[in-house]
């Protein structure tokens, strides 16, 4: 994954895959960082939430 791709091709990767998360590479094939799915969640809900606000925030993608 490079860090130009977007949040929804994340999803894609991490969904068609079944994993949690990927590497992310530049140019070079150099990594500079790993990406979660839990990172997409808290960027999504940077305010703690119960699990009723997890699963509104999964129903509404």
């Amino acid at each position: 994954m490079k860090p130009s791709n977007t949040i929804k091709e994340l999803l894609d990767i991490l969904n068609s895959n079944r994993i949690g998360g990927v590497p992310v590479v530049d140019d070079k094939g150099q990594l500079v960082g790993m990406v979660s799915d839990g990172d997409v969640l808290r960027y999504l809900a940077p305010k703690p939430l119960g699990i009723a606000g997890l699963v509104y925030i999964i129903e509404e993608q």
